[in-house]
């Protein structure tokens, strides 16, 4: 089966076996070397124990299918911290934490993330007003369409 046609199939059974719970899948790859990889998220937060029972599922349907070669490596696993956002279900599980965003025109800005819609997201950070010398928060609303890039930022 070519790649696109298998990663629409998994992205079917993924619907299927995630309907009704709150993990939702972010990306599913096929890449050479019969490899498959699945990265899910959740918006209560995703569990060992949840993507290995995704992953049994989807073992059983490649198999029994025959949507694969016998030899085969499935990954079933979250984005990982440090993984940009892709969807905009995640930059609403995300608000409140701090990320770091990558305009279109190549300007950087480390933020917290105080609001996202489907059209934009709104970035809140504290800084001195170089008058008064006091903290003030200021605010950058920036277009869905004018992001390169998000990454949440660790921090401990």
């Amino acid at each position: 089966m070519e790649h696109e046609a298998l990663e629409h199939r998994i992205d079917e059974l993924l619907a299927e076996k995630l309907e009704g719970t709150d993990v939702f899948p972010v990306e599913v790859k096929v890449l050479p070397g019969a490899r498959i990889e699945v990265y899910l998220d959740s918006d209560s937060g995703l569990t060992i124990k949840r993507c290995a029972e995704v992953s049994r599922f989807l073992e059983f349907h490649l198999e029994t299918e025959k949507l694969v070669s016998d030899s085969y490596k499935l990954e079933v696993s979250s984005p990982g911290v440090g993984q940009p956002l892709k969807l905009h279900r995640q930059y609403l599980k995300n608000v409140g934490r701090t990320v770091e965003v990558i305009q279109a025109d190549g300007s950087i800005r480390t933020a917290k993330l105080e609001a996202a819609t489907e059209n934009d997201i709104t970035l809140a950070w504290e800084e001195k007003d170089k008058e008064t010398k006091k903290k003030v928060v200021r605010n950058l609303t920036i277009p869905t369409a004018d992001i390169k890039q998000t990454k949440v930022i660790a921090t401990f």
